[in-house]
């Protein structure tokens, strides 16, 4: 396996962090293999395409309005990981920045949002 050891994180973040985030009910889309229910996709609210990462942005909004996730620990697809270290940096860049830019849009709603449990805002 090319890039084992990425393989390696990427499967302890499922393995470990995803089965904590089921026990809490902090399950939030994350994009790659995720399942939406087509209703919520096609709201006005859908996808915001001027976010560098759309997946979060859907996944923050969702869960706003009362949505819950569930985690299903079972591989349904395969997707790409970077093959060199410049793409792994492009990648995590991505991730930051698009997390960053979901979080400076919509802290304030998050904050004041008096559904959301002090563990969904954290």
């Amino acid at each position: 396996m090319r890039n084992a050891g990425l393989y390696y994180e990427y499967r302890s973040f499922f393995s470990t962090a995803m089965h904590q985030a089921q026990r809490l009910g902090l399950v939030s889309f994350t994009g790659t293999m995720g399942l939406v229910r087509t209703s919520l996709v096609r709201k006005e609210s859908g996808w915001d395409e001027d976010c560098i990462t759309e997946d979060a942005a859907a996944g923050a909004r969702i869960n706003r309005e009362g949505y819950l996730g569930v985690y299903v620990d079972e591989s349904l697809g395969k997707g790409y990981m970077p093959f060199d270290y410049a793409n792994l940096i492009r990648q995590r860049r991505r991730w930051v920045y698009g997390n960053m830019q979901v979080l400076s849009q919509d802290l304030g709603k998050i904050v004041r949002d008096k559904k959301l449990r002090i563990a969904q805002k954290l």
